[in-house]
């Protein structure tokens, strides 16, 4: 696979709480890598370091060879347009159409037409199972339905990098199962590289190729999913099993 994210030595705190300390991470380009770990452990925090949004204490992340740590503004803000982020709650804009929130981002940031921006957010709803929602307001939208406009509104700038946080929190089993097979299929048809957020098993189950624990900030277990599954001591097995017992208990 070609180069994609090195994370080397990634350090973090905010006051005198350690939230990373020491995190080596490699996600090659075209890889579904999942990010466990119990709450509070740094999950959010690293996918904001990757794309800029925070500086970390210490340590350095590459994107396909460019390092963050160090960019200008210009070089953040072309490094962003080729991230895109499917937020725990969807954070559609209530007050906007479903079609006028998935093509925002369009219309903010590039010169394309007002018709030609309809016609990708179009397209990119019909994508995700949604052709007939593109004038419906967000309230209109059951709470799988707005993930799947969150979806659409995260691949319609076509990147080369999509971030879920926590994209099955809140949906009822038949729901989540539904979202993680489009993200299986959108990860397929779209070719795209993906960092997926998740306390969620079934869900990481389904969509990672390879999994990464976070434990007192650090990685803990790396590997690919059937070694995930094979795992029957140590940190990885206590967290598929739900076990309060173990390495993690402290936390």
């Amino acid at each position: 696979m070609e180069p994609g994210i090195q994370i080397s030595g990634l350090a973090k705190r905010f006051g005198h709480l350690v939230v990373l300390d020491g995190v080596d991470l490699k996600i090659q380009r075209g890889e579904n890598r999942v990010i466990l770990g119990r709450s509070g452990q740094g999950k959010s925090v690293m996918l904001k370091l990757i794309v800029g949004l925070l500086t970390p204490d210490k340590g350095s992340i590459v994107v396909d060879g460019k390092r963050v740590v160090g960019m200008s503004r210009r070089e953040l803000y072309d490094l962003r347009r080729r991230f895109s982020m499917v937020f725990q709650g969807g954070a559609l804009f209530d007050s906007m159409t479903v079609g006028d929130n998935v093509g925002l981002g369009l219309a903010e940031h590039t010169d394309q037409s007002p018709e030609e921006i309809r016609k990708r957010s179009q397209k990119s709803l019909e994508m995700v199972g949604l052709p007939d929602v593109f004038k419906k307001m967000p309230a209109e939208l059951s709470g799988g339905m707005k993930k799947r406009a969150s979806l659409a509104r995260a691949i319609v700038s076509e990147p080369d990098y999509i971030l879920y946080d926590e994209p099955t929190t809140g949906l009822d089993p038949i729901t989540a199962d539904s979202i993680n097979r489009l993200i299986q299929h959108l990860d397929e048809e779209l070719g795209v590289t993906s960092l997926v957020v998740t306390h969620d098993m079934t869900s990481a189950f389904m969509v990672g190729d390879r999994f990464a624990l976070l434990n007192k900030g650090t990685i803990v277990f790396d590997g690919s999913s059937d070694e995930a599954r094979a795992a029957t001591e140590g940190p990885m097995a206590q967290f598929i099993q739900g076990d309060s017992q173990g390495p993690l208990d402290s936390l």
